[in-house]
């Protein structure tokens, strides 16, 4: 019969592996430590680099269109609505704003709300490539004028990032539920 002293009497066995095991566990609460701070760093990182860009988008984004007008086809769905390049380029810029001071001062609200207008920006530009593409391509897909064909590509370049704010508006939705509703200690001992 084995007993807390161990096989042998002495209580070598017993402890040992204890000892074992608990190094072991405390070399992985390490690890996830190292782990969740580390991943942590990248996503603040990866807010404020979406921030600072939605900063210098907004202008640019004015500036192209005084200088252009954006004349292709892609930009045609938005020539229908009075003022809505210069609407779309200062909500991009307040939206990088706004995530930038929600994600300096961890204020998680202030961030989502960032999110959510740069997310709306990304979508409202998809919308306008996808129907481009839509009506262009219901209409046989001339070739003839080719500033007559809208960047089908394009379409996937702005839903990309609208997706990536959508993840990463759920990460933080997350930790406000994880906030408010902590899980249970384990109270039975």
């Amino acid at each position: 019969m084995m007993t807390a002293a161990g096989m042998d009497g002495r209580g070598d066995g017993v402890y040992d592996q204890l000892a074992v095991t608990l190094a072991g566990l405390q070399r992985h609460v390490r690890h996830m430590d190292r782990t969740t701070r580390v991943a942590e760093s990248n996503r603040l990182t990866m807010l404020y680099w979406h921030a600072i860009c939605a900063m210098f988008t907004g202008p640019l984004f004015a500036i192209h269109m005084r200088l252009t007008g954006f004349p292709g086809a892609s930009f045609a769905q938005l020539h229908h609505v009075p003022g809505a390049f210069y609407q779309l380029a200062t909500a991009m810029t307040a939206g990088g704003a706004i995530l930038a001071v929600g994600t300096i001062l961890r204020r998680r609200r202030l961030a989502i709300v960032g999110l959510l207008v740069i997310t709306a920006w990304y979508m409202t530009i998809f919308v306008s490539f996808a129907a481009a593409v839509l009506v262009w391509g219901s209409s046989g897909a001339p070739t003839a004028v080719p500033q007559a064909i809208p960047a089908a590509y394009a379409v996937t370049v702005y839903v990309h990032p609208a997706g990536v704010m959508l993840v990463h508006l759920r990460t933080i939705l997350r930790q406000l539920h994880q906030l408010r509703n902590p899980e249970p200690q384990d109270d039975t001992e």
